[in-house]
């Protein structure tokens, strides 16, 4: 009972206050249960309990649990429509600031680390795309996040897997409904574009991606120079030209779906 508390928001429960605290936790744990306890003992029950610290992940608020049910059945009956020969990707755009991101890191107790920044707005603009069952990832930099661009990339693809059908999962950006998309497609029978629910990022392995490319290269570290930023980034990204493990691994719980084997791809 005492679990399932914690993991309630605590104003859900009438208190004023918004995060649970060992304080906290130990002043709920008196008044429901009536026992005395001290701040660290009350942390102390919690990991007990198989508890500890997580950082949530944010869900948008305006998702539509039921378009989201939909679009995975329509998913799940194309990946079973698919052959060996066709494949399932996930695209999106990232734009990556040349700054540092910051996350904790070790340090001396009583001498708080510092992490230098650098002024500017110069940005760095990457299309991308994964493959799970490949075990593959396709990037590409460009100026703009644009229709033109898009369709840029569509072609890369196209050069990239020469036969079978591309069925690429992507959001609803507009540039991605874009007049000239859409005749670009229809002359190009083998690319399918699956369009994901509005506010439904967790759909798209490829979002996880970013976050571990930012874990990777960005956090708590210092780039002197916007050249020495992107070379870092375009030399992680280049890694997963060939299988490494990593995609298919981020990327698990929609291999689950896809029942037929890939086949080599020479590029």
């Amino acid at each position: 009972m005492l679990k399932q508390d914690i993991l309630t928001p605590p104003r859900d429960l009438g208190y004023k206050f918004s995060n649970w605290t060992g304080k906290a936790v130990a002043q709920h744990i008196f008044q429901k249960f009536q026992k005395l306890i001290t701040p660290r003992g009350a942390i102390n029950q919690l990991h007990r309990l198989n508890l500890k610290l997580l950082c949530p992940r944010p869900k948008p608020a305006k998702a539509d649990e039921e378009k989201k049910a939909e679009f995975k059945a329509s998913l799940e009956q194309t990946i079973r429509n698919m052959n060996s020969q066709d494949h399932l990707l996930y695209f999106d755009a990232a734009t990556i600031q040349h700054s540092a991101t910051k996350t904790r890191k070790w340090g001396e107790c009583g001498h708080q680390p510092t992490l230098p920044i650098i002024g500017g707005r110069k940005k760095l603009h990457i299309v991308g795309a994964i493959e799970p069952v490949g075990d593959k990832g396709w990037f590409a930099e460009c100026f703009t996040l644009g229709a033109t661009e898009f369709i840029g990339f569509l072609k890369g693809l196209m050069r990239c897997y020469p036969m079978g059908n591309l069925n690429v999962v992507l959001d609803n950006a507009r540039a991605h409904h874009a007049k000239h998309v859409a005749d670009f497609v229809s002359l190009h029978n083998r690319i399918h574009l699956l369009y994901l629910p509005p506010y439904s990022p967790d759909l798209n392995p490829i979002e996880d991606f970013w976050r571990i490319l930012r874990r990777n290269v960005t956090h708590n570290t210092f780039y002197a120079t916007f050249d020495e930023f992107r070379e870092a980034i375009i030399e992680y990204l280049a890694r997963f030209k060939v299988p490494t493990g990593n995609i298919a691994s981020l990327a698990s719980r929609y291999l689950s779906m896809v029942e037929h084997q890939p086949t080599e791809v020479k590029v």
